[in-house]
């Protein structure tokens, strides 16, 4: 099988987890659309994350900052919102389903070898409850500054690892 079909499989299969694994939490108290809204609507918002993963994706070819994936981050929320509002939940796309999105396919390029190592990790409940901050809910986070206190609370607990490989160490041992 040609390289290529290879790696056009690995992308969609990284984005279909991806999507899956941000937007496929339940949680009651943190809904992602608003009540009523179509099926279709919902299918264009994961186009759009697609095309949108892609794009910011591009840029980890080499070593991207921390300031700067923070801020890829919140350009990434901000361009859902701007988007897609009529279908979310309090007409914003909140920062902690964005973080997940990005962090979690960066993880699976990283550790396919596409992409140099991404700054931070995907934050979820295991990582969450890791870092002893089961008072923050990822779902629920509305503001960068408290997506940057899971990362200063991870960066205790990660020791002279990055975050990526930390992360990697302790979704192996589940």
């Amino acid at each position: 099988m040609k390289t290529e079909n290879k790696n056009k499989f690995l992308k969609n299969e990284f984005l279909t987890l991806t999507i899956l694994g941000a937007l496929g939490v339940r949680d009651k108290n943190s809904p992602i659309y608003n009540k009523n809204v179509k099926q279709r609507e919902k299918e264009e918002l994961k186009d759009f994350l697609r095309n949108k993963l892609i794009e910011y994706s591009k840029h980890y070819h080499k070593r991207v900052s921390e300031e700067q994936h923070i801020r890829n981050i919140e350009q990434f929320a901000r361009e859902i919102t701007i988007k897609h509002k009529n279908i979310l939940y309090k007409k914003e796309f909140r920062i902690g389903i964005a973080q997940k999105l990005l962090n979690l396919y960066l993880k699976y390029l990283w550790t396919s070898d596409k992409i140099s190592e991404p700054p931070h990790c995907p934050f979820d409940n295991i990582i969450v409850s890791k870092i002893n901050a089961k008072n923050i809910k990822w779902t629920a986070l509305n503001g960068i500054k408290e997506y940057k206190i899971l990362v200063e609370k991870a960066k205790k607990y990660s020791g002279k690892k990055s975050l990526a490989e930390w992360e990697l160490e302790i979704w192996k041992r589940r």
